[in-house]
């Protein structure tokens, strides 16, 4: 297995993300693109972050875990042009943000979002690679902090929501561009293996 840190932390400073938890069932999303900033105060009533990370798994160029209409949750819908990912405030209102990808452009992702009003919060374009790497190391940040059961009991212990961790494994491995990573199958193809030691090493590694 090989990653390559110098290359997955090239690029430029046109994207940031920021997901900290803020209380029980309560956390702080933060995005900039280009000028553009949204923050908003993000309750349990929405799996934004894990919804978010599922919308880029199914962008990015990755060896997939499966059909992705069976792992995509009720609050991303597939458009014509890529993903929607629903973000509940509770009071403090309902947006909608728009994962779009151009085929003529590869490694550009326009990024929309919207008030449940339709009032336009964001509307720009980045690079795929680096917007993903910066929602990955909030993760991973986030991770580090509180452990996945540790998040799992302040944010998501009241709710059905859940950290899809093999969805978040695949993400940091494309991120740090590790090589050989993915699953193996038996002679009959029945059976699925991945190399545990590898996720556990790729959970370690830093960003």
């Amino acid at each position: 297995m090989k990653e390559n840190h110098e290359i997955a932390k090239k690029g430029n400073s046109s994207c940031e993300f920021k997901y900290e938890l803020s209380g029980a069932g309560w956390a702080h999303l933060y995005m900039r693109i280009n000028e553009s900033e949204f923050f908003i105060h993000v309750s349990y009533a929405a799996d934004s972050i894990e919804d978010i990370m599922l919308a880029l798994y199914c962008l990015i160029p990755c060896e997939k875990l499966g059909d992705e209409d069976y792992f995509l949750p009720k609050k991303v819908n597939k458009t014509l042009e890529g993903y929607e990912v629903f973000i509940d405030a509770e009071k403090g209102g309902e947006y909608y943000l728009y994962f779009n990808t151009s085929v003529r452009e590869k490694d550009r992702l326009k990024v929309i979002v919207k008030s449940e009003s339709g009032r336009i919060v964001i509307n720009e374009t980045c690079s795929l690679n680096d917007f993903t790497y910066a929602v990955v190391k909030a993760c991973d940040e986030m991770l580090k902090a509180y452990g996945l059961l540790g998040y799992s009991r302040t944010y998501l212990d009241c709710t059905d929501c859940h950290f899809d961790a093999p969805v978040f494994l695949v993400l940091k491995a494309y991120c740090l561009h590790v090589e050989g990573y993915g699953c193996t199958s038996d002679e009959k193809g029945i059976f699925k293996k991945s190399d545990y030691e590898k996720e556990l090493a790729i959970l370690a590694m830093e960003m």
